[in-house]
Parts: structure tokens; sequence; C-alpha cells
């Protein structure tokens, strides 16, 4: 489950302690996620991010939020991001491949739950 919250453009004087006040977010958490990000939009909806970081590697979902009920985006299907851009050596090449097994064996794991 995750641990991490980032919210942005949150109404004012709300913490990362006021989104346990937003259950519908984290209940909607896919099992691989470690990381949830939060946008508040100005009409009272919410922008949500499910993500999996690790290393260079990211694999992420994201959702809506509108009066305590969460709705996939893109049908709920999950993007593949690189968090770094650096020039590319065999030594990072190999970090990428266990990256890419890390955050594979996160939403393999996750999707049995």
């Amino acid at each position: 489950m995750a641990d991490t919250l980032t919210p942005s453009l949150r109404p004012d004087g709300w913490t990362d302690a006021d989104l346990a006040y937003r259950p519908e977010v984290m209940a909607n958490a896919p099992a691989w996620c470690n990381h949830v990000d939060v946008s508040f939009e100005s009409d009272g909806s919410i922008g949500i991010g499910y993500n999996f970081r690790h290393g260079s590697v990211e694999i992420g979902t994201a959702a809506f939020g509108d009066n305590g009920i969460v709705t996939p985006a893109d049908d709920g299907a999950v993007f593949l991001f690189f968090t770094d851009s650096e020039e590319v050596t065999a030594a990072i090449l190999r970090r990428y491949a266990a990256d890419f097994l890390a955050a594979a064996d996160a939403l393999e794991n996750g999707l049995k739950r």
C-alpha cells in the first residue's frame, strides 16, 4: 500500500494528514502502488496519480475523484516512465534492467491480490 502522499494545489490549510479524510483515494490505490499524488482542482474534484517508483523506472495509472467516487483514467491503463535521463552506459542499462524487474514484480504481485 502506498505510504507517500504528495498533494498539490490543495485547499487552503490542508496538510498531508488531511488526505485521511479522503479515504476513497487510498481505498482505490492498486496493491502495487507505493506513491500517490493528489491534485485538488478548482471545481472540487481531484486528480490522482497512483505510482510505483523504483530507481529510474516508474509505472503509474491515473484516476479522478469527485464527490467520494474514484474513476480510473484511460480505462485503468498502466504506463511506464523513466525518472532520469543520463548518458547511457553499460552500468546504467544494468540498473534499468534491475529496476524494470522490480516494477514487473510489483505489478504482477499487486494484480494477484
